[in-house]
């Protein structure tokens, strides 16, 4: 995340060097405001790209068969273009299904990834014949199993893998 701030104000610097150049090479005849201008858009440009490119960059750096099965996409008053092109602020994804013939049982890991936060990886399990879940604790036992929607993504994701 700090590399983040520091590119941001890298790209500031840098768009205010290449409007210092414009006035120069015009021998200062373009206006003086051009430089905070260019480095603030040098600024908001790059902000944008981070928050867009977070998703395709996050996802691609989870496990080897992991499925991204659900998405959170923001839309905000104070980023107006995400009314036009939606901004996805999280995802929940599924890996590591094994299933456990002894219970009748799936087990699988969660990764649910938040912009701005820690990500949170959680082992569960599955019944998916009664559409139950249950959180696995530390010690390889596992909470009491809960309802769940059989539509659930996370559901249709674990019990459709064979």
């Amino acid at each position: 995340m700090l590399y983040e701030l520091v590119a941001v104000v890298i790209a500031g610097v840098g768009m205010a060097g290449i409007a210092f150049g414009i006035r120069k090479i015009t021998r200062n005849r373009a206006p003086q405001w051009i430089v905070p201008v260019m480095a603030g858009l040098g600024m908001l440009g790059l902000s944008v790209y981070n928050e867009y490119s977070w998703f395709e960059v996050t996802s691609g750096g989870l496990p080897e068969g992991a499925e991204v099965i659900d998405t959170a996409e923001v839309k905000a008053f104070y980023k107006p273009w995400t009314y036009a092109w939606p901004q996805v602020e999280g995802f929940l994804a599924v890996a590591d299904v094994t299933d456990m013939a002894a219970t009748g049982e799936r087990e699988a890991v969660l990764y649910r990834m938040m912009r701005w936060q820690p990500e949170q990886v959680i082992a569960v399990r599955f019944k998916c014949e009664t559409s139950e879940i249950a959180r696995v604790l530390t010690d390889g036992s596992a909470e009491p199993f809960a309802p769940l929607d059989p539509q659930d993504p996370m559901m249709r994701a674990v019990c459709s893998r064979s």
